[in-house]
């Protein structure tokens, strides 16, 4: 099962291995050529990407012994724990690769080094039952002697095992994939379907590097954006054996019409204000997690969450969606953004209130939310500021504001120049801002620590931003409004943290706010 889990996040890995992942990728695919081109234009024989894997890493992992010893040769320091997997050792032992193995321990491989599970390399292959890996990492090892059958009993020849070297196949259901058939469409999004066969088990799929949903059936889909013109859509598949395929086809997305809008005549009067929210609806995504598993708990992150939902569904008529605890996993919060895209209408309104333990890494200036199943050395389950960002890009709705109450939160976003006043009259201002897209943020803090308590059952900056839902400036206020005139020095001047509000880098903003209309 942990070597299937292996296979299943490769993809996932790959995509968080950085700078080093074009060396990575030769070695795993044992393209010596591009591997010592790279070696001589200074790549980094030791550098550890996001995973914490180096090179020798994926040597040790595909079973390339050239590869290994053509790094190792080169300084590939071969003791790098690679956080959950271990040392190359490790590695190597846990996949049965006797060759790297006997390479490794020959270039001062340690042995001692545990991995996650606190096994040694030697506890690895004794329990996989590798006799040869065995005898390596235990020079005075002696196998278990077999009873002596009888000599009059026929020898019997062992049936060789057959390991599947098939490929999977791969079958695309939609859109229809027929020769000499054009594929054409016209929305900006696509969802690629169809299903993988495979005699062993199909280990992932991809379409255009973005990983699919996969079930036990071999159905898969994935969501894909397209450009006008043509798009080459690549679809690829692997097995548990390592087994890959691939099939591509071309769909292409026609232009849109630009037709000149005819010349009015009249002004037309502005419309009543409550006319301004038309037929959109307002979700609202919220999260709070005081019971972390590997972290300090929070004291009122869930209060918080449950204050800031009712305000937002008593007064403001939005529909949410409640993630607490044990269930704010980061599976969870991601199926739940992706089910809202889909969801959503361009008419419509999301906001997403995050209340919990945050992360910066300082060296690389990226945030992080931690959900309730983070761990502190594994960034596996982390959730990475951009990728946020890339769900809001895809979103349909208009208006899209983020609330995050959590350490460093400002860095997910880029200041912007204040304009309260607009040009001409409110109504006409709220008008023009509701109708370009948005996807602003409101930090509790910028890159600062923010307080967990000191408002009467909530965070001082919850309390602030409740209260300012409860008693607004007027009955239609834009999101920078409510940070400027009420939130922002009311927590300063409670707390060591300034409240901000800003843009969101590269999510598709367009110039707009989101705009609050109370119901109430």
């Amino acid at each position: 099962m942990e070597k299937k889990l292996s296979f299943l996040i490769l993809f996932l890995v790959l995509a968080l291995a950085g700078c080093g992942a074009s060396l990575g990728k030769a070695v795993s695919s044992g393209d010596r050529a591009t591997v010592i081109a790279l070696l001589d234009k200074g790549a980094d024989v030791n550098e550890v990407g996001r995973s914490k894997f180096t090179p020798l890493h994926w040597a040790a992992y595909y079973g390339k012994d050239d590869m290994a010893k053509l790094l190792l040769e080169r300084g590939a320091n071969p003791n790098v724990k690679a956080g959950r997997y271990g040392t190359p050792l490790t590695m190597a032992a846990q996949y049965g690769f006797t060759e790297v193995v006997r390479r490794l321990l020959e270039k001062g491989a340690d042995q001692s080094i545990p991995d996650y599970n606190g096994k040694t390399p030697l506890q690895i292959a004794e329990a996989s039952g590798y006799q040869e890996i065995i005898k390596l990492l235990n020079p005075n090892y002696i196998p278990p002697r077999q009873a002596e059958e009888p000599k009059e009993k026929p020898v019997e020849v062992a049936k060789p095992i057959r390991k599947d070297t098939r490929p999977p196949r791969i079958t695309i259901s939609s859109p229809q994939v027929k020769r000499g058939i054009r594929i054409t469409a016209k929305e900006e999004s696509l969802t690629v379907r169809g299903y993988a066969e495979d005699e062993s088990g199909v280990a992932w799929i991809t379409v255009n590097d973005q990983k699919a949903a996969l079930d036990e059936k071999g159905n898969f889909a994935a969501e894909i954006l397209l450009k006008v013109g043509e798009n080459e859509i690549n679809v690829e598949a692997m097995d548990i054996y390592k087994n890959h395929t691939s099939r591509s086809f071309t769909i292409v997305r026609h232009a849109e019409k630009m037709e000149e809008a005819p010349k009015a005549k009249v002004r037309p009067a502005p419309a009543p204000a409550i006319a301004m929210r038309g037929e959109g609806r307002n979700y609202a995504l919220v999260i709070g997690i005081d019971r972390y598993k590997n972290f300090d708990r929070l004291q009122t992150a869930v209060s918080d969450a449950k204050g800031v939902a009712e305000i937002l569904k008593s007064d403001y008529a939005f529909q949410t969606k409640l993630i607490l605890d044990e269930k704010a996993t980061r599976q969870t919060i991601m199926k739940e953004l992706n089910t809202l895209k889909g969801k959503l209408n361009p008419e419509d309104q999301l906001l997403i209130y995050y209340a919990g333990h945050g992360y910066l890494d300082k060296e690389t200036e990226t945030s992080y939310w931690l959900p309730v199943d983070a761990e502190g050395n594994d960034p596996t389950n982390w959730i990475e500021a951009k990728s946020v960002s890339d769900q809001l890009k895809r979103t349909r709705a208009i208006q899209v504001l983020v609330v995050a109450d959590s350490c460093y939160a400002g860095t997910i976003s880029r200041s912007i120049d204040p304009d309260l006043a607009g040009r001409g009259s409110r109504e006409s201002y709220l008008q023009k801002l509701k109708s370009k897209a948005s996807r602003v943020l409101i930090a509790s803090g910028g890159n600062e620590p923010v307080d967990d308590s000191g408002g009467k059952g909530h965070s001082i900056f919850a309390d602030v931003f409740i209260r300012s839902l409860k008693n607004p400036i007027d009955q239609q206020f834009t999101a920078e409004e409510l940070v400027t005139r009420q939130i922002k020095e009311s927590v300063a001047g409670r707390a060591e943290q300034t409240p901000e509000y800003r843009v969101i880098r590269n999510s598709g903003h367009d110039g707009g706010d989101f705009v609050f209309i109370r119901s109430r």
